[in-house]
């Protein structure tokens, strides 16, 4: 004789998945933004990532700290470039019409400084670049010292 069969018992379908905690979906999150910030690296700068994203620089930097990142070096450095030089020579130009000038009315070298506003490193560049000879103060002249 077979054997009897067992009775039948209703079975619970299988609970939903809890949902996600809040920490669990940032989490999440930033492991897409993560994702997304690794595959641009290669071929996008830092600037060009914020943009994109609409991430803060400090927000990036953090990343690309923790997941060793390295993004693509921008085309134009801060300090160089062609356009700057050009306006630095202009306004060295007429910086140095302007310190002849206050050559020919006596005035210090101090003085010759402030009035224009540049630093005196800036000074002497322009009257090295220019061919100026601007004289120092002697000593025991009473000059005023601006």
């Amino acid at each position: 004789m077979p054997p009897a069969p067992k009775p039948f018992v209703r079975r619970r379908p299988p609970a939903p998945p809890p949902p996600l905690s809040a920490q669990d979906i940032r989490h999440q999150e930033r492991m897409k933004q993560i994702e997304k910030i690794r595959e641009m690296a290669p071929t996008h700068t830092q600037a060009e990532i914020v943009d994109a994203l609409g991430i803060s620089r400090r927000t990036l930097y953090g990343i690309a700290k923790d997941h060793d990142l390295t993004f693509k070096r921008p085309a134009r450095l801060r300090s160089g470039g062609e356009g700057r030089n050009k306006h630095l020579e202009e306004r060295d130009a007429k910086f140095a019409e302007r310190i002849r000038a206050f050559l020919e009315l006596g005035i210090t070298r101090r003085q010759a400084c402030g009035r224009p506003g540049i630093a005196n490193k800036t000074f002497e560049r322009i009257l090295d670049k220019h061919g100026i000879d601007y004289p120092k103060a002697q000593r025991g002249c009473t000059s005023c010292a601006a």
